[in-house]
Formats: structure tokens, sequence, C-alpha cells
């Protein structure tokens, strides 16, 4: 799996390996998409590999086992929903997955130096299973190596003082459109690519492998621009088909927003900074519509409809029917 940016990351990493001076608990921290449980796959390569290099080789059981994550000296840990609780909305890591992977450390390790963990989205640890998990970094065992991943800022400060801390930080324009172009993306579509996963490599690794993800959003944007020269009605009917695909009103929302930022850009004489290339057509016929005060309230008015759709239990047809007056 190709790595996009974090080079001294990975230096600082295959260095520590070289050294042997391997910590027993990472924390793999920053905003979601930017790599961080690829590059944690590489480190556990390298921890594993049956070259015993600092790099992986990729080829051998410990490598391709890990591929295909049947390796048994490492685990990952995700959050959960149980089956009996399908009602709820958010998975969690609950303190019954902690204690089995507590089991599993203790244990020696069957085909490999080590025996790691990965904790991904270290953030929903139930707070009965983060307390259950803070004795298995005050009590490491001698071959056990725990690699936290975590795109928020609230884990308990009891994990985090525990933890060899790793910064991930956005990936520049310039590595990310080189992949692009390297994975056969035409020029233009690379830099739209580019423009929309705003450092996140990880946004542009899954538009490049759906492409049918940038298609469906080029619809959503068109659709917009269609909508704010419609009538009340054609509005109020545009509002009934979104509302029957509930499951992608937060990406066609998210959408909306990323297209008025480009026309507060527009009006700031920004232009070249425009995140959404393929819709500048539509976006300058309308500028001539809206002035700044206008599209900023818009802005606000997505932002908090956003957040009133997710957050709390308002009828998302009527959320949708105050935002689109304001169009």
């Amino acid at each position: 799996m190709d790595i996009i940016g974090h080079q001294k990351i990975r230096e600082f990493l295959e260095k520590s390996l070289a050294k042997q001076k391997i910590a027993h608990a990472y924390l793999f921290a920053g905003p979601e998409h930017l790599g961080k449980m690829t590059v944690a796959l590489e480190f556990v390569k390298s921890l594993q590999c049956q070259t015993q290099t600092a790099k992986p080789c990729y080829q051998c059981k410990s490598c391709q086992d890990i591929d295909q994550a049947t390796h048994p000296d490492v685990s990952v840990i995700k959050p959960e929903i149980k089956e009996n609780e399908k009602a709820r909305q958010e998975p969690e890591i609950r303190i019954d997955q902690i204690r089995d992977l507590e089991r599993r450390l203790s244990l020696f390790p069957a085909q490999s130096p080590y025996k790691i963990a990965i904790i991904e989205q270290t953030e929903r640890l139930t707070r009965e299973a983060a307390n259950a998990f803070l004795k298995t970094l005050e009590e490491p065992t001698g071959k056990a190596v725990l690699i936290l991943i975590s795109s928020s800022n609230f884990l308990l400060p009891t994990i985090v003082s525990r933890c060899q801390i790793i910064k991930f930080l956005p990936v520049s324009s310039k590595e990310i459109e080189n992949y692009c172009l390297k994975s056969k993306a035409a020029k233009e579509k690379a830099e739209e690519i580019t423009r929309l996963s705003n450092g996140q490599p990880g946004l542009a690794v899954q538009i490049l492998k759906n492409p049918e993800k940038l298609t469906a959003r080029t619809e959503i944007l068109n659709d917009l621009s269609r909508l704010i020269h419609s009538s009340q009605v054609q509005q109020y009917q545009y509002i009934e088909k979104l509302i029957k695909d509930i499951s992608n009103l937060r990406s066609t929302l998210n959408s909306w927003l990323s297209w008025f930022r480009d026309l507060l850009l527009i009006n700031q004489g920004c232009q070249n900074l425009m995140v959404n290339i393929s819709q500048k057509e539509n976006l300058l016929k309308a500028a001539q519509r809206y002035q700044l005060k206008q599209i900023e309230e818009i802005i606000k008015t997505i932002q908090r409809t956003i957040f009133l759709i997710l957050k709390t239990k308002v009828n998302p047809k009527l959320a949708l029917e105050v935002l689109i007056l304001e169009l």
C-alpha cells in the first residue's frame, strides 16, 4: 500500500527500529484521512518482517499475513456496535474487547518478535474500557507494542501521557497531486482531486479507487446550481428527493458547503483558490446573483443545518426547508 507523505515520521520510526529503541505505546494523532492507519501497518510490518531490517520486505509470510489481517501476533481493535444494540448511533470500543486484547497480549509471540495491537479511533473507548486499558499501558509485557490511532483531541490525559506521541499533519498538495498523476489521473482531474482532499491523502485515494464518488459529487453540485434558479415548488420537490436518500444527506450538504465557500472566494477575488474547479462556469454565473453578506449567511445556515441533522432530533425536512429559503 502506497504511503503519501509523512516522510519524517517514517524515517523516525525506521531509525527507532534500527537502534532497537521501540516504545511500548505510540499515539498516532491527527485529523482523519491523513494515512495514520497506513503508516501504522507499515511500521507493524517493519517490526514483524522476517528479514529483520528497518524496512519491510512485503514478501515474507509475516508481511503477507499482516496484509491479509491473519497474523497471529497482530490485533486490530475497532469500534463496534453489538448485535443486540443496532439502534445505537455510535460504535464504541468496549471493555470486553479490551479484556480479550489483554489476554492475547499476555501470550508469547507465535510467529514474530512482537505482540502488537493497533487501536483504531481510540477516542471511542468507553469509560470502562479506557480504565481497563490503562492497566495494559501501565503494566506492559516485554514484547508488546501498542499503536493508538486517534483524530480527537479529547483522549484521557492518563492515556496520552503513557504514549510516545506521533503527530500527523496535512500532506502537501504537490505530494497528493503527484500521487494522482502517478495513478494515471488526467492533469485537470488530479488537480481537482488534490483540492478536494485538502491535505488528506486518504480522501484522494478514495476518489481514485471509486471515481463514481466524483461523478456523484458533480451531479450534486449541478443540481445545486439549478436549484438556486428554480421555483419554490421545484425546490420543495428536491427536498423530498433528499429526504428519500437520508443516508447521503451529510455528504450532499458538505458538497453544498464547499460550493458556497468557492463562491465566497470568487466574491473576494480569490478564484485561483477555489476547490470545485469543474464547477467554474456555474460558480461564476452564481457570483452575479449573490452579495458577500448573503453568501456568508448561507454558509452559516448550511453549517447549522448539518449540526442540527447530525446532532439533534430535528425533523430533517423542516431543517432543509429553512435552508432552501435562503438560497
